[in-house]
């Protein structure tokens, strides 16, 4: 039988305590993130609450990815690519990947050009 587990956030002005529970109430985790890295919020347009809290309790330390290539791995933001000679063929996003941040970082790549006419000029230059 598998354990439900909840979640419960309190956020104050100078931190965010969480608590992990499980159906009987056995605590599993908790711990408390200064307000500093739940700020994304403020200054990425199409990051709201959900999406930086999302982002800060799945990546945890950014410190433990040694270079940006690995932490864009993690998120599942990038697909393998295979050339040869002139040719380039780009393979859809990857599978081994954490599933949720990647739907979630998606959903606010998506909103990003309707709440930043700066993303939104890029967008369309890019596409």
């Amino acid at each position: 039988m598998q354990s439900m587990y909840y979640i419960g956030l309190d956020v104050h002005k100078k931190r965010i305590s969480y608590c992990v529970k499980d159906g009987s109430g056995q605590i599993h985790a908790e711990g408390a993130i200064p307000a500093t890295r739940f700020d994304l919020d403020r200054w990425i347009p199409a990051v709201g609450p959900v999406t930086a809290l999302t982002w800060v309790l799945e990546i945890g330390d950014v410190k433990r990815f040694s270079s940006i290539k690995k932490a864009i791995s993690y998120c599942g933001l990038c697909g393998a690519e295979n050339s040869s000679a002139n040719r380039i063929k780009r393979t859809p996003l990857s599978k081994q990947r954490n599933k949720h941040l990647q739907s979630v970082l998606i959903e606010a790549a998506k909103l990003a050009p309707r709440r930043s006419s700066g993303l939104a000029l890029l967008y369309d230059r890019e596409r």
